[in-house]
């Protein structure tokens, strides 16, 4: 066991240069780069030079990366060292050779704070590199580790090109001690022009038949009918499930549309995947990220054009740069069905049925009226053809996944950034180029908020509008640690004197009301026959809505035997 610097940072870069089998490196002397001095002088595998000056140290690098095809590594020492390496990183950037620039630095708190061998390092080659990267070395091992990838893969993919990654030591500079850690994890970059070449394909394809529990998980995207055929001919497979939501929108029959739902009913079943594969936006659902944050997966890809890491299960294995749509659908036709075998479609989806019945039994029970009966019938009485859905972010868009099953025409939310702001200027917006009809259903705050949306001229006859009105603020009952205290009412609510029926009427839009499940029902019949903009006000009271959909999510009542309450 060898004896190494203390600062784990420093351990999984040279872990990670490695495996990569980068092994150059160009050191200068100083203080603040001792960590990084002591990890590489103490390993064997790297080929070091020793350079006083930084700007000679930077050519030599330059040169040296020339000749060998692969990145050289270069580290300095904080202050004005790093600024001695950029005529060597300009000249690199514009010959497209990759080198790897590692500066120390002091904690960022000493920044300008007159103390010695402190400057603004972070971004100061900005201009001259692909990508900058600032890394505490006191942060969690997952982010250091992600950073570091996504550092090595940006520098060696694509146009190759230097790559500044400054890291901050806080103090224990010279301290050393046995290494016990494991080997860092090194995330593969599989490049290709939008898709794999058939060879990777292949051999992708075989690794996917011979886990027996692999699970796919489909975040948002648009409508795909390519995508959803690929996914539907995976999800037939017995070692196979796909979980998806709503705003996935893909359209099978094979997949499972309720992911908490299911998750609250597995209990303590083991249901972790041996191989994860992720793709599209963000999720709605937290349970099934904790879940498997905490339930690694051993092989976990990701399927995206984007040029940066995504590891949102912080288990990412191969990060794979293809079209998630021209990807699915070369792996389905790979997949050789006949050598996939497990139970885990099967364990999955017996549980999903299990869900849906403690599900229907746990809203049968409740006869109150407030958001879930309210939202149940709305989601009951879904229109089917000719129209799309639209979702605020809050409270619409999680009970949308709860009624997953209910909903088969395309659905939207603005899950990008998960922002209140704009859900009704986005839902009117798409109304205008949408050749059917369009359903928002929001929030109380989130149509206050967006008033500008609902007042601009266009007046379209094919939008309709469900305002849940509960006194604003409904998500903040269901996540708030302070749901029991007079903040949360005066802080997080913020309670309106607005009169929403007047100010809707006032911009043009027919105004319906309903305060019980027989008025909505009615009131429901009457929006979607409507041939005019119409609103209808859901009034439902807050405090039980908030207090329901907590009681929902009580795993007690989810680990009782079914048919008993």
């Amino acid at each position: 066991m060898i004896t190494t610097t203390i600062h784990k940072s420093c351990i999984a870069l040279v872990d990670i240069l490695k495996e990569r089998g980068i092994r150059n490196v160009v050191l200068s002397p100083g203080s603040r780069n001792a960590p990084l001095i002591t990890v590489f002088s103490r390993d064997d595998f790297f080929d070091k030079k020793i350079i006083i000056d930084e700007r000679a140290a930077a050519f030599f690098a330059l040169g040296m990366a020339q000749q060998c095809g692969k990145p050289v590594v270069l580290v300095c020492t904080s202050g004005t060292a790093m600024l001695n390496y950029a005529p060597a990183v300009a000249e690199a950037y514009y010959q497209s050779i990759p080198l790897i620039i590692v500066t120390a630095d002091r904690s960022h708190e000493w920044i300008d704070q007159d103390d010695s061998q402190t400057i603004r390092q972070n971004n100061a080659l900005s201009s001259i590199v692909k990508r900058s990267y600032d890394i505490d070395s006191s942060e969690s091992d997952w982010y250091v580790n992600r950073m570091l990838n996504d550092a090595l893969i940006t520098a060696t993919t694509g146009y190759k090109a230097p790559v500044h990654i400054n890291m901050q030591f806080a103090n224990a500079l010279y301290d050393v001690e046995k290494r016990t850690s494991a080997p860092a994890r090194v995330i593969e970059r599989i490049e290709s022009a939008g898709l794999p070449s058939a060879e990777v394909m292949e051999s992708l394809a075989r690794q996917f038949s011979a886990n027996r529990k692999v699970l796919i998980i489909a975040g948002f995207g648009v409508p795909s009918k390519r995508l959803s055929q690929g996914i539907d001919r995976l999800a037939s497979l017995p070692n196979v499930v796909v979980l998806s939501e709503t705003v996935s929108n893909i359209q099978s029959e094979n997949t499972i549309k309720a992911i908490d739902r299911t998750l609250l009913a597995a209990g303590d079943a083991d249901i972790t995947p041996d191989l994860l594969i992720t793709f599209g936006g963000s999720l709605v659902s937290r349970f099934i990220k904790n879940y498997l944050r905490n339930h690694r997966a051993a092989q976990h890809w990701h399927v995206s054009l984007r040029d940066n890491l995504i590891d949102t299960m912080q288990s990412l294995t191969k990060s794979i740069y293809a079209s998630p749509e021209e990807f699915v659908a070369e792996l389905s036709k790979r997949v050789d069905a006949g050598k996939c075998n497990g139970e885990y479609n099967k364990l999955l989806h017996d549980i999903n049925e299990n869900g849906l019945q403690r599900h229907n039994e746990i809203i049968e029970t409740s006869q109150d009226w407030c958001d879930m009966m309210a939202m149940r019938t709305i989601f009951n009485r879904m229109p089917h053809l000719g129209w799309q859905l639209h979702l605020s972010n809050g409270t619409p868009v999680r009970y949308a996944q709860l009624f997953a099953e209910n909903v088969t025409i395309p659905c939207y939310c603005n899950r990008g950034v998960s922002g209140i702001d704009g859900a009704t200027s986005t839902a009117i917006g798409s109304s205008l180029v949408f050749e059917g009809k369009t359903l928002l259903i929001t929030g109380d705050m989130s149509f206050l908020y967006d008033l500008g949306g609902l007042a601009s001229q266009y007046k379209n006859p094919k939008i309709k509008i469900i305002v849940m009105c509960n006194g604003g603020g409904g998500i903040f009952r269901f996540i708030s640690g302070e749901s029991e205290q007079s903040v949360l009412e005066n802080f997080y609510e913020v309670h309106y004197d607005y009169r929403i029926a007047e100010i809707a009427s006032a911009m043009g839009y027919d105004v319906l009301n309903a305060v019980n499940k027989t008025e909505l029902e009615c009131s429901l019949d009457k929006l979607f026959a409507s041939e005019t903009p119409t609103v209808l006000l859901v009034h439902t009271p807050g405090d039980l809505s908030g207090k329901t959909l907590k009681n929902y999510f009580n795993i007690k009542i989810w680990q009782q035997e079914i048919g008993k309450q």
